[in-house]
């Protein structure tokens, strides 16, 4: 069924907006209406919770035998930024590996470059650059473009063009720029040692990034308990202020917010607003109102409350709760589906392992195991009454199996 609620509008000093939150997040009964917050601390909170996501997800599993070791929240931020200073570290190494090793993959072919070389060369009067040219316009250079060739392939030719200070020389060797090959800024040796570098540091900081794994479990908990500040805060700064004027006793200025609470807590809820003088209206809701809904069922048809919440079939407030009929349903729709007494047994043997283990690790045990151990006696069942057993006709199962079966709906007959 679902719990009936009431809808209550509180109303209270705007100075004592923390106080009387702390005070209602103890009680534990009020459902606060209030989504949207603002200030500094609120999204100071949101991004401290983000840095410590983004650290345990660049952390990963990577550590799973490593000892926990417990933080501070504080520590715990202090680590997580020491993960992403180190993650900003690897991206940048990264993008300058592929820069280089694509530099490296250009210039492969002709072999060893020193761009300082060339230039020395250059100034002692020997000025020569390389270029990739076309055979055709290669072929077509003149005997005035001196040019020493240094691989010649069946389209192209690698060849340095020499200046000598002919006349018309310039002009020529301008118009073929396209096909130059543009010098490094680095010799091809030292990009060699650059890479090299690269690897080593960006391996050096996996490891380090690794060791932060042991801080995980306490980065999770930062992220809780950040998260149940952030809540705080949205409440706290999400209420409505009015201003009243208080006649000889100048301005006072109150908050007030709505909420919802269960029917039958009420009268707690009445005296912790008599001790604290606060303002309180309570009202049936209506259907414009955004009511959440609370379900109680016996213990037996809260089985179906694992399924339903991974479907999101929670009904409104305002529906009705089909829990029963719908566990009652989706039990007979399964055995009919798999409809095989054995493979019903399977199921009840995999779900009777899950609930042992359960119980001997001294945990509760979940209910989405009861369900399935659910799902194979329905499917046993369904076996046994149409006498199907592991896909065996009826004639190789024995006579007692074949009598459990119900005629009209049997293999047997």
């Amino acid at each position: 069924m679902i719990v009936p609620m009431k809808k209550v509008s509180l109303v209270i000093l705007s100075d004592k907006k923390k106080d009387t939150l702390k005070k209602l997040r103890k009680l534990g009964l009020l459902h606060i209406e209030i989504t949207e917050g603002s200030g500094e601390r609120l999204e100071e909170l949101k991004e401290q919770i983000s840095l410590l996501g983004s650290a345990v997800f660049t952390v990963g599993n990577g550590g799973k035998n490593a000892t926990a070791k417990s933080l501070t929240c504080d520590e715990a931020l202090s680590a997580a930024n020491t993960v992403k200073t180190l993650e900003e570290e690897k991206k940048s190494l990264s993008a300058e590996h592929i820069a280089l090793s694509a530099e490296l993959s250009r210039l492969k072919s002709w072999g060893e470059i020193n761009p300082n070389e060339i230039k020395e060369l250059a100034q002692r009067g020997i000025d020569f650059s390389p270029f990739e040219l076309p055979k055709t316009e290669y072929l077509n250079l003149g005997e005035n473009i001196k040019t020493l060739a240094l691989e010649k392939g069946k389209s192209s030719v690698k060849c340095l063009i020499i200046r000598s200070g002919l006349d018309g020389e310039d002009e020529i060797i301008d118009s073929l720029n396209p096909y130059k090959v543009e010098l490094p800024k680095m010799s091809t040796e030292e990009i060699k040692r650059k890479i090299v570098g690269c690897t080593e540091r960006i391996k050096a900081i996996d490891d380090e990034i690794m060791s932060f794994s042991c801080y995980v479990d306490s980065m999770k908990s930062a992220i809780k308990s950040l998260e149940k500040e952030t809540q705080f805060q949205i409440y706290a700064t999400g209420m409505a202020d009015e201003n009243l004027t208080g006649g000889n006793d100048g301005n006072v200025s109150v908050a007030y917010f709505e909420g919802y609470i269960e029917s039958e807590n009420i009268g707690k809820l009445k005296k912790a607003a008599s001790e604290n003088s606060w303002g309180l209206l309570i009202e049936d809701p209506t259907e414009e109102d955004n009511v959440p809904t609370k379900l109680k069922n016996n213990k037996f048809i809260s089985l179906i409350y694992p399924l339903t919440d991974f479907l999101g079939t929670v009904p409104g407030y305002f529906e009705y709760d089909i829990s029963g009929w719908f566990l009652a349903f989706i039990l007979i729709f399964f055995g009919i589906i798999f409809g095989d007494g054995g493979y019903g047994l399977f199921i009840l043997a995999v779900a009777a392992v899950l609930i042992i283990r359960s119980l001997i690790s001294k945990k509760g045990v979940s209910p989405a195991f009861l369900l399935i151990g659910l799902f194979g006696l329905s499917t046993v069942v369904w076996g046994t009454l149409t006498c199907t057993w592991f896909g065996l006709s009826p004639e190789q199962l024995p006579g007692w199996l074949k009598g459990l079966s119900v005629p009209v709906i049997s293999n047997v007959y």
